[in-house]
């Protein structure tokens, strides 16, 4: 595994490559034993970033986290990323409630559930434009003076938003989404790195609509997450077949290929992908070694 500064001038470090713990890894119906050991097996391979959120898996991924985390030398320096402003109501739906009093009963309540000292990064979970305000700012900074967090990041998609909370310099880290489909998304990475500001890379397999595992349905879970692309990225699909020759090469798989592209930005601290195959989470981390050849680069760049 390699690791990159999570900012240019502090000298902490995450692995390129973060695991994420959430959707089906999450739900009560994935086995937890399996959850766990594919958490164990990331550490094993140096994955030092894992990513959450208060309401992934409905409520049930960081409490997970916490327990995959149990019995971890104390030694192996992880920086744990989570989420707040999303949550869950007594009929399951999720809302919104970014209000200073919930961000930090949030940030508590995910320090219970992960069993931590401290959270590595507290990221605002999809905020829109009127939810950031001077209140919410001093919030965050009061919690990140407490040290009940280490860095404070936003993630949302929107790039308004995200150059409003970029102006506000209290945000350490943006996680946005970044891959081959979303090549334009480099502009505002290099707005961002020249501002100081990490960036972290989240969808980086681009919904792995590119590829042919995705539509071979063996079970349950691979149910879940076709009727979640269809769901999300059903206008995406059509964009997404236009790169099927990325599982076409030898040496690389096209999920490895997709993660390489996304790291061959230097301005990437790091990408999250989620799993729940052993076999893929190995494919996968072995990206990071990868350094795609030009003719690979040119063909996807090519893609209209």
């Amino acid at each position: 595994m390699n690791y990159r500064k999570l900012k240019a001038n502090h000298d902490f470090k995450v692995s390129e490559i973060g695991f994420g713990c959430a959707s089906f890894w999450g739900l009560k119906l994935f086995n937890e034993t399996k959850a766990i050991a594919l958490v164990h097996q990331a550490i094993e391979q140096g994955v030092s970033l894992f990513d959450s959120g208060h309401s992934y898996s409905n409520g049930h991924a960081e409490i997970r986290l916490g327990r995959a985390l149990q019995g971890i030398n104390a030694n192996t320096e992880l920086c744990i990323s989570t989420k707040a402003g999303t949550r869950i109501a007594n009929n399951g739906k999720l809302f919104n409630d970014f209000s200073p009093t919930w961000i930090e009963k949030s940030a508590y309540q995910s320090l219970k559930n992960l069993q931590l000292e401290q959270l590595g990064i507290f990221h605002l979970h999809g905020p829109n434009t009127e939810d950031l305000n001077d209140d919410l700012y001093q919030k965050l900074t009061s919690l990140k003076e407490k040290g009940v967090v280490k860095y404070l990041s936003i993630n949302v998609f929107d790039e308004d938003i995200i150059r409003q909370a970029a102006a506000s310099q209290i945000f350490d880290c943006v996680m946005l989404d970044y891959n081959f489909m979303s090549q334009q998304r480099e502009k505002i990475i290099d707005e961002l790195h020249a501002q100081g500001i990490a960036i972290i890379a989240a969808a980086p397999l681009a919904g792995s609509l590119y590829g042919n595992r995705i539509f071979k349905i063996k079970g349950l879970r691979d149910l879940w997450y076709l009727a979640r692309a269809i769901k999300n990225s059903s206008q995406k699909i059509t964009q997404a077949r236009k790169y099927k020759f990325i599982n076409q090469y030898t040496e690389f798989t096209g999920a490895q290929v997709a993660i390489a592209f996304v790291l061959n930005n230097p301005k990437i601290c790091s990408t999250v992908f989620g799993s729940t195959n052993p076999i893929h989470l190995q494919e996968n981390l072995q990206a990071c070694d990868i350094e795609l050849p030009m003719d690979i680069l040119s063909e996807i760049n090519k893609v209209k």
